[in-house]
């Protein structure tokens, strides 16, 4: 075996630039390693250990991250020792100054250089590399994932990389990996049968411990991981190479070492193993099972794009190399990762604005734990799947993803964002939340949230937060005006068809109504927030609740278990609260005989155009009679005292809100209740004129590919729901494909007939789909239970329905219409049968 420097540095270099499993295989082979079990240590010490690498990340994107986050704490831990807020080699005794998080970690040890991510050195660089060429195609890539932290010496290598659940940065407040497991998902995806990683680092040369008599400190420590298969039925067990004499009192073998000042763990442009290190750490997952990534890692649905998804706000930046030979000039085949969240915002910034539409941001908080709110509404479908796939609600943590929710998230029938939610993209900022919390929230593997009462209550918040968006829903509603402006025909024979049969059936009337009262889409929402022509301030000269004086208190009732909407008025910009530079600051306290205290799920006001809203919810612990004095502080770097609003809430009993309508037609085709509006506040509440039937929108095949999902030949009819002021209230636009095939079909055999075949197959389509709203609607109202978004998913079942009843609808009117006409005739020959 290989025990001489000069060797063991050529097999490490061999190692590291080994592109394949079965050529690593061949050089541990060749060394003597391979077969020798004796130079084999369980990952770990845990015999049994595939039960925890194996319960890591589901997807090959989250664990390479898992990786970098691990590349991040270690160059913020070099800095932290380097300037003594940690000692060289042990997490304790820290300064008690030390950062508490990521963000206060990164300005205190890099200072403002944390914002120009160009001027920071490459201290954490990707490359991916593999056999083969462009013509001939390359294999399963290589990805080497090298950093300038504080590395580790050959004998902690044990103890650290090598560890599992060993807590060894547990102790250490402003790092995201703490217990050296998450890191381990990546070996579940490496390699074609051994699930091979390489790793080797060394000690930064000012942290080696200067009581250390280990000769090897000075060294770099290499090794490979690999999995051994299944024996006598026990599991999988990962082991690495360890045949290095490391402890004579324990016997524990250590990992293979040599000394050299610098090794060229870092690649430069397009060629790996290029620039050298004095110290730091490189870990290569071998052939990579990553079959989105096995095109240039740089590309729109490559690594890196996927990895801003997954770590969207980086506290240091990470360089992405492609070094397999792509076409393009040397600085086409490197790039920056920057902060996809930063990038968003100054895209919205922009002169060309040709991305991002909107941004905004809310905080708020539940049960006192806060939550960041970070808006982005791209100018459509196309630009928003630039920068993400399936995402709509991503929870990220110290910048890191935790879990995401799909952009389905945004049609549920809370929520209402039916017409933004393929361009509507939201991160939940999860970073100011308790450890306590994060344990309860968040699984370990960061791949969802827990099923909890918390979770569920944020969910529940989130949906309201959402949903009940001023300007969201005002953008919807534009949006939604647009399509049905652009789609719209001349619907009067529709119209007056579906007139004539609720007239003609008062049952059918009377079922069809209950719970449906529709909008007309000629008439938008409006959010009505605002002034036309407002300009605004950076520091506000006034804050104070609208149409009220700041110096005397503001008395008004508060039902019990309601949210309670308090409006300011301002001249403060829209940005205040959430500007990077000098925000304005919003506290809300309960005043008590104790002393002030902060008021607990409160959302903090949002601005628009010289107007903010506050909500708050009621605490529990009221009762009717109780009276809560509140006081709203709103204050700024440029103010020697805050403004200050005095809030006092009369808390009277709780109220039920009305439905807007009693589910009955008359004659005329009026809802009972029609003109009060869906908070009961009487005649005129509502600016939207309403119809007491849907107005379906025909789509034809020139259209079908504006909608997403496109609508295609089979597609019968879909319903879209609209943004509204009623909450609770389900109101939905119809639209009616008048080039579905079977449709198509019946107007070719009769064209003579086409377009009385086309209204009838308009007509008929709009009766089913109203039905199935109405049967998903005494459904919900009959179940007692909380039954999930998918159970009664009446939108899909709308799809699914009438595409199933496309090819029969138009036969079943004409025999219904056959078989009347026979019974017709049948009551005119009888009747002259009596006359003659």
């Amino acid at each position: 075996m290989i025990n001489d420097n000069k060797n063991l540095k050529a097999l490490c270099l061999k190692l590291m630039r080994a592109d394949t499993e079965n050529e690593v295989i061949c050089i541990l082979e060749k060394a003597e390693f391979w077969h020798d079990d004796s130079s084999w240590r369980w990952l770990g010490d845990a015999e049994h250990n595939y039960s925890t690498v194996g319960n890591q990340q589901n997807h090959a994107e989250q664990a390479i991250v898992e990786k970098l986050v691990n590349s991040i704490d270690a160059c913020i831990i070099r800095e932290a020792r380097l300037q003594e807020y940690l000692p060289p080699v042990e997490n304790e005794p820290q300064k008690a100054n030390t950062p508490n998080n990521v963000s206060e970690a990164c300005k205190l040890f890099f200072g403002n250089s944390i914002n120009e991510l160009e001027s920071l050195s490459k201290d954490i660089t990707v490359a991916a590399t593999a056999p083969g060429t462009r013509h001939s195609g390359f294999k399963r890539p290589c990805f080497s994932i090298a950093d300038r932290g504080e590395g580790q010496t050959p004998s902690r290598m044990t103890s650290t990389i090598l560890s599992l659940l060993s807590g060894n940065k547990d102790k250490i407040k402003f790092v995201q990996g703490k217990f050296n497991m998450g890191g381990t998902g990546v070996l579940e995806f490496c390699g074609l049968e051994r699930n091979l990683q390489f790793v080797m680092s060394r000690r930064h040369p000012k942290l080696v411990d200067p009581n250390s008599n280990d000769q090897r400190d000075g060294h770099w420590g290499f090794t490979i991981i690999r999995r051994n298969d299944p024996v006598d039925g026990k599991g999988s067990q990962y082991v690495y190479l360890a045949p290095i004499a490391n402890n004579e009192k324990t016997g524990a073998k250590g990992v293979l070492s040599f000394y050299s000042e610098k090794m060229p763990i870092f690649p430069q442009h397009n060629e790996p193993y290029k620039n050298n290190s004095e110290w730091g750490t490189i870990i290569k997952l071998y052939e990579y099972d990553a079959p989105g990534f096995r095109h240039n890692i740089l590309n729109k649905s490559g690594l890196m794009a996927r990895t801003r998804i997954m770590l969207p706000d980086p506290p240091l930046p990470v360089w992405f190399h492609e070094c397999r030979p792509y076409r393009g000039i040397k600085g086409s085949s490197y790039q920056n990762m920057k902060s996809l969240i930063r990038t968003l915002i100054e895209e919205n910034k922009g002169e060309k604005n040709d991305m991002v539409s909107w941004y905004g941001q809310d905080l708020f908080d539940v049960d006192g734990e806060k939550f960041t709110l970070r808006y982005f509404l791209f100018k459509n479908k196309d630009t928003a799947d630039n920068y993400r796939k399936d995402e709509g609600l991503i929870f990220y943590y110290n910048g890191q993803t935790h879990t995401i929710k799909t952009r389905d998230f945004f049609r549920r029938k809370s929520v209402k964002m039916d017409y933004l939610w393929q361009s509507l993209l939201i991160f939940v900022d999860c970073s100011e939340i308790s450890t306590r919390l994060h344990e309860q929230l968040f699984m370990n593997n960061r791949s969802q949230l827990r099923n909890n009462d918390f979770a569920n209550r944020l969910i529940k918040r989130l949906e309201k937060e959402i949903g009940n968006h001023e300007t969201l829903k005002e953008l919807a509603s534009k949006r939604r005006k647009q399509e049905v402006s652009e789609s719209v025909e001349s619907q009067d024979t529709i119209i007056n068809a579906l007139q004539n049969i609720l007239e003609k059936n008062k049952t059918l009337a009377s079922l069809l109504s209950q719970g449906t009262r529709v909008k007309n889409p000629h008439s938008p929402v409006d959010a009505g927030e605002g002034s036309v022509g407002f300009v605004g301030r950076d520091f506000p000269t006034k804050f104070h609740i609208k149409s009220h004086g700041a110096d005397t208190p503001f008395i008004r009732d508060a039902p019990l278990g309601q949210i309670v909407n308090i409006i300011f008025e301002t001249d403060a910009n829209d940005n205040y609260f959430y500007r990077t530079n000098n925000p304005g600051k919003f506290v809300l306290e309960i005043e008590a005989d104790e002393g002030p205290t902060l008021a607990q799920n409160v959302r903090r006001p949002r601005l628009k155009l010289g107007l903010a809203r506050m909500t708050y919810e009621l605490p529990d612990n009221l009762i009717v009679g109780d009276k809560l004095n509140l006081v709203a502080k709103i204050d700024d770097i440029s103010r020697t005292e805050p403004f200050v609003n005095r809030i006092t809430l009369d808390i009277k009993p709780e109220t039920q809100t009305t439905s807007g309508t009693t589910g009955q037609i008359n004659s005329s085709g009026k809802t009972k209740g029609d003109y009060k509006g869906g908070n009961g506040r009487g005649q005129g509440s509502s600016k939207d004129s309403t119809l007491d039937f849907p107005n379906p929108i025909q789509i034809e095949r020139q259209d079908w590919e504006k909608y997403d999902p496109h609508f295609d030949k089979l597609t019968s009819a879909r319903i879209i729901q609209r943004p509204s002021e009623n909450e609770g209230k389900e109101e939905y636009d119809f639209y009616i494909n008048v080039d579905n095939c079977y449709l198509t079909n019946f107007t070719k055999e009769k064209p003579s007939e086409a377009k009385e075949i086309r209204e009838r197959f308009v007509v008929g389509m709009t009766l089913l789909t109203w039905s199935l709203i109405h049967h998903n609607q005494i459904n919900v109202r009959k179940s007692n239970e909380d039954l999930s978004e998918e159970e009664f998913d009446v939108q899909s079942q709308v799809e699914k329905f009438t595409s199933a009843m496309a090819p029969f609808l138009i036969p079943m009117l004409d025999a219904m219409g056959n078989f009347q006409q026979s019974k017709e005739d049948e009551h005119l020959s009888d009747s002259a049968g009596e006359n003659s």
